[in-house]
């Protein structure tokens, strides 16, 4: 409007006062504003009333034109009498140069005005509404996937300790971390079962084979003590065998004990020196097999590193050095090497005592199973064994040596710089 107004004002020419006359009544028409342009003694030039009859109408007696015909910017509210209604104005000058040559006003009904805010409040009420709507309506949707998977985890872990180890989430839907702490959560619940179920295992057939040992016992006490008044030596031979049957006890205990140790966790893998394990162990079990006349054969590569649970070396070669040595006549040879095969640390011990069919070298691993049921043991080493070699990441297994003998092969991760833990 402001540099229409100038033109018209300053030439007077019909044409720029349409323009400008044009200008100012679309913008009327948009804002719902009068709008009244003066020349500089205050007449109108250009109105936006439906008739002209105002044009040429004296606006200097408002007080806002007059200010604006001596420069000053006018803004307010007033009463119009001419109107009778309250009115909100705003007035400047029209200035070419330094000079003022006219006066733009523009006023608002008060009603106008208002209807305006109100219809603008309205208007954000119901943009608020509309996205608290929205908002409510997202907020269960995603209340719903993230709710019903934790609410069906929560019944199943619920279950699970009422006793039903078969209740498992199955969660499959629903955000990424709640699909992986279900399915963390359905592989703790199967690892609790296997546990728990190999614990009912062991408890059962630890008594049984504490049943044996104990009635054996308590038979042989009974007929001492029946002997002591008649037959001392018969007594004392009774009391030598109970000595002896609760040595075997002792012995069967503290190995279940140790299984027992092995199935509830081992700890973490370090690395450890397999040739100074192997080494050592040939040294510890030379007496042994000097007694029963045995000679141990050592092959070990220098330097070999494995990843294993600490002591798992000492225990499970030594235990299977054991079992060759005993398995040998007076005259035998366990041979006992160490090298680096890929991957692997690959220890054998190989005998060439009575040996075992294939299929009792499948069964040799079988908690309380014993080759020869006439020689001592509890039938637990060799399963304390696979307990070790497994926890570790390596494996076991024990094949026919031909063409006499045994020959168990222990593999375990080779040692690359990285543990589980410190060992210690």
């Amino acid at each position: 409007i402001g540099s229409r107004s100038l033109d018209a004002v300053e030439t007077s020419d019909p044409t720029r006062v349409a323009a400008a006359s044009d200008v100012a009544k679309s913008y009327a028409s948009a804002s719902g504003a009068r709008v009244v342009i003066t020349d500089a003694a205050g007449r109108a030039i250009i109105t936006t009333d439906d008739t002209d009859s105002a044009i040429g109408t004296s606006y200097a007696n408002r007080p806002e034109v007059s200010q604006a015909l001596v420069g000053v910017v006018a803004a307010g509210e007033r009463y119009s009498k001419s109107l009778g209604t309250d009115l909100l104005y705003v007035a400047v000058p029209i200035f070419s140069g330094d000079t003022i040559v006219g006066a733009v006003r523009l006023t608002y009904p008060d009603g106008e005005v208002n209807r305006r805010v109100v219809a603008q409040v309205s208007l954000l009420w119901g943009v608020g509404a509309s996205a608290l709507v929205l908002a409510a309506i997202v907020g269960l949707i995603l209340a719903g996937t993230v709710n019903a998977p934790l609410g069906r985890l929560t019944r199943t872990a619920t279950e699970i300790a009422n006793g039903d180890l078969g209740k498992r989430s199955g969660v499959r839907r629903g955000a990424a971390e709640i699909r992986s702490l279900s399915e963390a959560f359905d592989r703790m619940a199967d690892r609790l079962s296997d546990l728990l179920e190999e614990q009912r295992r062991f408890a059962a057939d630890a008594s049984h084979q504490l049943r044996t040992p104990l009635t054996a016992l308590r038979l042989r006490l009974e007929s001492a003590r029946a002997l002591l008044g008649t037959d001392s030596n018969r007594a004392e031979s009774r009391i030598e065998a109970a000595e002896a049957e609760a040595e075997r006890l002792n012995e069967l205990v503290e190995a279940l004990l140790q299984l027992s140790r092995g199935e509830l966790g081992l700890g973490s893998r370090v690395a450890v020196d397999v040739s100074d394990e192997v080494n050592s162990i040939a040294e510890t079990w030379g007496p042994l097999a000097d007694e029963l006349h045995v000679r141990i054969a050592t092959s070990v590569e220098p330097g070999l590193q494995a990843l294993a649970i600490d002591q798992a070396v000492e225990n499970a070669v030594g235990n299977i050095v054991d079992n060759a040595i005993r398995a040998c006549r007076p005259g035998g040879t366990v041979a006992l090497s160490a090298s680096q095969t890929g991957d692997s640390i690959e220890i054998v011990v190989a005998d060439d005592g009575v040996g075992l069919t294939a299929e009792e070298c499948e069964l040799a691993f079988t908690r309380f199973w014993r080759g020869d049921a006439s020689r001592a043991g509890t039938g637990i080493g060799l399963t304390i064994v696979h307990r070790l070699v497994t926890a570790s990441g390596g494996t076991v297994h024990i094949e026919p040596n031909l063409p006499k003998g045994v020959r168990a092969v222990v593999r375990l991760p080779r040692f690359s710089g990285v543990s589980d833990g410190n060992r210690g």
